[in-house]
């Protein structure tokens, strides 16, 4: 057990590291081999334009769009590297954090969970909100800490704290019993 919790604290700080070697290797591609994607366009348009017998005053109009091409492909192609990264991670990250709301909050009781709220929580969708009640701004902020109580006792539960007798928790749901009868 110690062996996966020392892995767990690796992870902390292994995969923000990588994410940001992953940045300067990109940018240091970008600046490279940029250079060479944004004049290559240039190289092949002059060598093209010569053996037609052109001279330089026919094609220089054209330099500048020959140029912008070649920017424009080297945006694309360092973009296509990091682009499906941030869709996957945008992706997980939401799938996990319903899935944390879902697991951490099937255990709650009324007031804090009520009957006729459970099955929102299986059949919320990716990128939409849970909605309770009416959707005024009370059901908004019973909404929100339910949320922080699901991530709270996860947190708990990664740091092997029992959640029951913890005060943020309690708090929580004390909050949440508040807001409800408050209306």
């Amino acid at each position: 057990m110690y062996g996966l919790n020392l892995s767990r604290q690796w992870s902390r700080f292994i995969i923000p590291l990588s994410g940001f070697v992953l940045v300067v290797l990109t940018h240091g591609i970008q600046d490279k081999f940029g250079k060479l994607l944004s004049m290559l366009p240039i190289a092949v348009v002059v060598k093209i334009a010569e053996s037609f017998g052109a001279t330089e005053e026919n094609f220089t109009p054209f330099l500048i769009p020959v140029t912008m091409f070649g920017a424009t492909t080297d945006l694309i192609l360092i973009n296509l590297i990091v682009l499906p990264l941030l869709i996957w991670m945008t992706l997980r990250g939401g799938d996990s954090d319903r899935a944390a709301i879902r697991d951490y909050l099937q255990d709650e009781t009324t007031p804090t969970l009520l009957p006729n709220e459970n099955p929102g929580l299986e059949t919320q969708r990716r990128f939409h909100c849970r909605h309770i009640g009416s959707g005024d701004s009370i059901d908004k902020t019973i909404v929100r800490v339910q949320n922080e109580l699901a991530f709270r006792k996860k947190q708990l539960k990664k740091a092997s704290s029992p959640d029951s007798d913890h005060l943020i928790v309690a708090s929580l749901r004390q909050e949440i019993h508040q807001l409800r009868t408050n209306r």
